[in-house]
């Protein structure tokens, strides 16, 4: 095989993970706008932002700390080539991740790396306006988060009628489970995610426009599993082979310059690599 045919592949597998894609154009701020353009795609289009709590592991098994988690959807009819503006106004959404999705599903379009936002001095630290309440969980079977099983929890009995369940796996195969939380108080579904990626869940209801979840966890480590489901686990991989390295945290916090996007080189990366092919 020429030496340029695994990098072929890994660039092939990184574009056809997603059918479109979408680009941060710069690093997310405090009362600033956050710019997100595309150009593919199926409308409408959603971008969710989501804020898992940011607690140390060692409380990250209780769940009234989860308090703090938070997301938020705005939503398009066209695409935007040259990018919208989507302004974070507080810091509740430290750490960002932002998912696309498009009319063919939850996370067609990929899943941002995690985000840092920062600070900007003089900026007010107003609540989040969207936080979740864990209280709706009774219980979160966390020994249940391995690689190709199935994780579950137990909800207090308030909750009812169909419920999303996301799996939110930065810079990897985000996916929406829908379940119907009135058959049992147990709300199952399956993880086929590779051991050691770092996930994080979110549970909304379908008829919300606000894109609100009504609870989002914290972030965990997806532990070994012994089945076999053909988990794609994390694309960091490849998807931060153009931009420069992905932060070394276990969150996978990135700390690249401000212009450093996690999507944007993977089009050029690609077309790099088929010029290379056809010399």
């Amino acid at each position: 095989m020429p030496p340029f045919s695994a990098m072929l592949l890994l660039a092939l597998f990184a574009v056809a993970a997603h059918a479109w894609s979408f680009t941060i154009a710069r690093q997310p701020e405090t009362c600033t706008s956050v710019l997100i353009s595309w150009s593919d795609g199926v409308p409408p289009f959603t971008f969710t932002f989501l804020h898992p709590p940011d607690i140390s592991s060692d409380v990250a098994t209780n769940i009234s700390d989860w308090s703090t988690g938070a997301s938020e959807a705005y939503t398009f009819n066209q695409t935007m080539p040259l990018g919208a503006d989507i302004i974070i106004s507080s810091i509740e959404f430290r750490p960002l991740i932002v998912v696309g999705s498009d009319s063919t599903g939850f996370g067609s379009g990929g899943t941002s790396q995690v985000f840092d936002v920062l600070s900007l001095p003089g900026c007010a630290l107003t609540p989040a306006r969207n936080a979740s309440d864990p209280s709706l969980l009774q219980s979160f079977a966390f020994s249940s988060v391995i690689a190709c099983g199935t994780v579950t929890a137990t909800h207090n009995g308030s909750l009812s009628g169909p419920i999303n369940v996301d799996t939110i796996v930065p810079l990897g195969q985000s996916h929406r489970t829908t379940l119907n939380a009135s058959v049992s108080n147990t709300l199952s579904w399956s993880l086929p995610v590779s051991a050691g990626t770092d996930v994080f869940f979110a549970f909304s209801k379908p008829d919300d426009p606000t894109g609100k979840s009504l609870v989002v966890t914290p972030f965990m480590a997806v532990s070994q599993g012994n089945g076999s489901c053909g988990a794609s686990g994390t694309l960091s991989s490849a998807t931060a082979l153009p931009t420069g390295p992905v932060g070394s945290s276990a969150l996978g916090r990135s700390e690249a310059p401000p212009a450093v996007l996690w999507a944007v080189g993977i089009a050029a990366f690609a077309a790099l690599v088929f010029g290379t092919a056809g010399l």
